[in-house]
């Protein structure tokens, strides 16, 4: 289910809408052309967003039944880093998790997009009751390119 920013539940139609703006500023890449699907007119370059799968390890104790959401923010690391617009660096909803025991372990896969400028990024996923919570737990991963 995808949520607004709030958390509340939205339609598919705006989450369709949602998903085009974030592919808008995301980095891109032309497929294999020995892969591009049938029907494409020759000469039309087909293009694939870039990102990282993320595999995050996840344990929640004295929390059985509490909705638990998983986030992730990007923000240039290093000298070659590059400061990216707030949009990167709020807090951007992957998942939301419920334990169902009172200690419950799991893991999420998460695809994350890379910006359309090549540089050193640091990813953190935090983890938090919701969206602007402070976070109850963090992790941050540093130089993806």
């Amino acid at each position: 289910m995808t949520t607004d920013p709030a958390g509340l539940p939205i339609q598919a139609e705006d989450a369709a809408a949602q998903v085009v703006e974030v592919l808008d500023k995301v980095r891109m890449a032309p497929v294999d052309p020995s892969k591009v699907p049938e029907g494409v007119p020759a000469g039309v370059v087909v293009r694939e967003p870039v990102g990282v799968v993320v595999r995050v390890q996840i344990r929640i104790q004295h929390a059985e039944g509490v909705p638990v959401g998983i986030f992730w923010e990007m923000n240039g690391a290093g000298a070659q880093g590059r400061q990216l617009s707030r949009e990167w660096m709020g807090g951007l909803p992957a998942v939301v998790v419920t334990a169902t025991r009172e200690d419950d372990t799991g893991v999420v896969r998460l695809w994350v997009p890379l910006p359309r400028q090549e540089g050193n990024y640091a990813l953190t996923l935090l983890a938090a009751g919701g969206p602007g919570e402070a976070p109850w737990a963090y992790a941050t991963l540093k130089h993806l390119r």
